[in-house]
């Protein structure tokens, strides 16, 4: 997969939605652990020793656990919820590891994981035309990294010779960021990067400010960015038929994301009956993905679902603009489909077969 510096500047403001309070599923035991969490979106159920694992630091929801071992077919009666969230790991390796064709039969499940973790990295260093024999996971790791970031510079006119990986990143956000604030009217020449990434954030709050009839004279930027941000979520709520009355903005925001899930998973022809909402937000998100490849003409046949988000994101950022298609449509929407982060556990991607 992409690392998160060298695909979070192509989206960079699209990932944006916070779900704090959308699925109570897990408590953080310390501060710095919950910011994270609510800032990335992270997961319970993560990708760490060998590519699996639960977070560190989190409490699951017992009830959330028991919902995800049964959809896996564990059986849960009498069983506490450390063991559960072992059962599943073991499930998810052994099942990833079948869609990979590694064989389960007599290997620990440490074993097996490891064999997923380099399967996975070898099948994404050969379609990028990496080169694996005779190197170490972590140097093919640092490849990919190396070769996405690479071609992303390339895309966007940045010369890539002689250079780091870090200055290469840095090039990309700083061409991004100019490239939005031409958009915006806002002259580049003389500014620093995070002079112009303010005046970008600041435009663009006054811009949606102004299209939602907000006054701005005189107001802090943060103050405008709440009330634009509040006034959205009404906007929205009663577009959606929602009571806003006596409502708590948050409780608000909730209630407008999944009404906003399932009326698109209804315009998708998904079922929405018994799932409960991030179930059926991935659902959503995982068709969105398929139609956009369709689409762009992406052969689907063997991937997971993030793998064909990041080759439409790396290869066809732009054909994907232009086309207004998901991820990049209402991209600046805060109750889009894409900014949805299933809270409990990471979303196990399925392999695509047809």
């Amino acid at each position: 997969m992409l690392k998160k510096k060298s695909i979070g500047y192509i989206l960079a403001g699209a990932l944006s939605l916070s779900v704090a309070g959308v699925v109570p599923v897990f408590a953080a035991s310390n501060d710095d652990s919950s910011t994270a969490a609510k800032s990335h979106g992270e997961a319970l159920f993560s990708k760490r020793g060998h590519g699996f694992g639960f977070k560190e630091g989190f409490r699951a929801d017992p009830d959330m656990i028991k919902q995800k071992a049964k959809e896996l077919g564990i059986k849960t009666t009498g069983k506490d919820t450390e063991t559960l969230m072992r059962e599943i790991r073991n499930t998810e390796i052994k099942k990833e590891a079948k869609e990979l064709g590694i064989k389960t039969s007599g290997k620990e499940i440490d074993t097996l994981a490891k064999e997923v973790r380099e399967a996975r990295i070898k099948k994404e260093a050969k379609e990028l035309g990496i080169k694996t024999a005779g190197k170490d996971m972590d140097t093919l790791q640092l490849e990919i990294h190396k070769t996405r970031i690479e071609k992303e510079a390339k895309e966007l006119g940045i010369k890539t010779a002689g250079k780091d990986m870090d200055t290469l990143q840095l090039e990309i956000r700083k061409t991004r960021i100019e490239k939005e604030a031409k958009k915006l009217g806002i002259k580049t020449a003389g500014k620093d990067m995070d002079t112009l990434a303010k005046e970008v954030r600041e435009a663009r709050i006054k811009k949606e400010a102004k299209e939602l009839g907000i006054k701005t004279s005189g107001k802090e930027i943060d103050t405008l960015a709440k009330e634009v941000r509040e006034a959205r979520i009404k906007k929205e709520a009663k577009e959606l038929g929602i009571k806003t009355s006596g409502k708590e903005i948050d409780t608000l925001a909730k209630e407008v994301l999944e009404a906003r899930i399932k009326k698109e998973a209804k315009k998708l022809g998904i079922k929405a009956e018994g799932k409960d909402i991030p179930t059926l937000a991935k659902e959503v998100h995982d068709r969105q993905i398929l139609q956009t490849a369709k689409k762009l003409g992406i052969v689907t046949k063997g991937k997971r679902t993030e793998e064909i988000l990041n080759e439409i994101i790396t290869n066809h950022a732009d054909k994907v603009k232009d086309l207004d298609l998901f991820p990049f449509k209402d991209r600046e929407h805060p109750f889009g489909i894409f900014h949805m982060k299933r809270e409990g556990f990471d979303w196990k991607d399925k392999v695509v077969e047809r």
